[in-house]
């Protein structure tokens, strides 16, 4: 038997689209059928457009190449036999110009700079463009009066564009502000601080940790008047200001020599100053008559070390220190030999009297034959009222002569005890 054998033509398709373009441009691609005669059959396509994108329309999305080169787009074609045919076609993709050039220019307040980019065979300068001599130009001069941003579009050989900008900085005028005038004490430092601007630089640079920076540590030894001369960093513009640092002298101050004085008596302080000295500070001050005159009397009670402060007009400092020895002995203490108790209002009472005696612990008086026959404990001395009269049990006793012991607390704390005799006489 004859069989019946029937040929399918291979399906024949042509890819419709431009040959190149710009880098990350956008391009169109369909299909259009060449067979002849033309398959009526259902066709099924598949695309690859060598950019890592696929697609099975017959009209696909427009694509992207993020890269410059050739690209072979490919397009399979079946129809409903299962015949397939392959289309392929290639893609120049052209780069972007890469813009170059200074990325910053900066210039003084009323200078002018030319821009000068490259990559591009034409530029154009899109709005906004203030102060720019041209926007049609390869290199315009800008003069703008603040810190301004331009857009250059620049267009290679190929027709690609691509876009990039310049930061024209303009440096404004900066006023330099030197620090208050200060004081200080010979050997003490200050730091200056200046401010305003971008560099400084003192002079003169004698006493300064460094005259280069905007805050010297200032160590003069005698009054300076600092001058700080202040730029920005392109030196544009310059301004200086003073400041005067004013130096004082240490005081000097002698306190004197140590002294040794009896309890309840003064002494003078005799400190001696230099001639610039205005101002003095005692302590403590406890037994002084005045804690801040040159001078004081001292009448401390115990042993106690003084010591002064002297000030000068600059606030400068020194001091010195003395020492008050408070001795106590029988010499501070008056003892009468010989008390009338008559009545008469005069010399009635034995009691102590003194100075800088703080307690009287105890005062006993004997007769000749050791009988205590007065006894008075924890009273004050110069008191008569706490003396003895002459009596014994309500008594008054002969005349005669009579042994006395007396213990006493110096104002220093020193204990003391002293023995001797007084006549009564009537």
């Amino acid at each position: 038997r004859d069989a019946t054998v029937r040929v399918v033509k291979t399906p024949e398709m042509a890819i419709d689209s431009e040959t190149s373009v710009c880098q990350e441009g956008r391009i169109a691609f369909s299909s259009r059928e060449t067979t002849t005669p033309r398959d009526t059959s259902v066709l099924r396509f598949l695309w690859d457009f060598g950019n890592g994108q696929t697609s099975k329309d017959g009209k696909p999305s427009d694509q992207t190449y993020p890269a410059s080169g050739n690209y072979t787009v490919r397009l399979r074609t079946t129809n409903s036999t299962g015949c397939t045919g392959t289309t392929l076609k290639n893609i120049v993709v052209h780069p972007l110009p890469v813009v170059g050039g200074s990325d910053l220019e900066t210039i003084c307040l009323g200078q002018s700079v030319t821009l000068r980019p490259t990559g591009g065979v034409s530029y154009r300068w899109p709005a906004p463009n203030p102060n720019l001599s041209c926007t049609d130009c390869p290199d315009p001069v800008a003069n703008p009066a603040v810190d301004t941003r331009y857009t250059v579009r620049a267009t290679n050989s190929f027709g690609c564009v691509s876009d990039d900008s310049i930061w024209v900085r303009v440096v404004q005028p900066t006023t330099v502000k030197a620090p208050d005038d200060d004081s200080l004490c010979l050997g003490e430092n200050a730091q200056l601080r200046a401010s305003g601007t971008e560099v400084y630089r003192w002079s003169p640079a004698t006493g300064l940790s460094n005259p280069a920076i905007s805050n010297p540590i200032a160590n003069p030894t005698v009054s300076t008047r600092y001058i700080v001369t202040g730029s920005d960093r392109k030196g544009c513009f310059t301004t200086q200001d003073t400041v005067d640092v004013t130096v004082f002298p240490i005081p000097s101050a002698n306190a004197g020599r140590d002294t040794v004085i009896f309890a309840g008596y003064s002494t003078n302080l005799n400190a001696t100053y230099s001639p610039d000295v205005l101002r003095y500070e005692w302590t403590p001050t406890t037994g002084l008559n005045c804690y801040d005159c040159p001078n004081p009397v001292a009448t401390p009670r115990m042993t106690t070390n003084y010591t002064v402060r002297a000030f000068n007009s600059g606030g400068c400092v020194s001091s010195d220190a003395v020492t008050v020895f408070v001795v106590c002995k029988d010499v501070t203490l008056f003892l009468p030999n010989t008390f009338t108790p008559n009545g008469d209002g005069m010399n009635d009472v034995f009691y102590p009297r003194g100075r800088g005696i703080q307690l009287v612990r105890s005062l006993k008086i004997f007769n000749r034959w050791g009988e205590q026959v007065y006894r008075r404990d924890d009273f004050n001395a110069n008191e008569g009222s706490s003396g003895w009269d002459g009596r014994y049990r309500g008594r008054e006793l002969a005349p005669d002569v009579y042994v006395y012991i007396i213990d006493l607390v110096c104002d220093n704390n020193t204990i003391i005890t002293m023995k001797g005799d007084v006549a009564l006489v009537r």
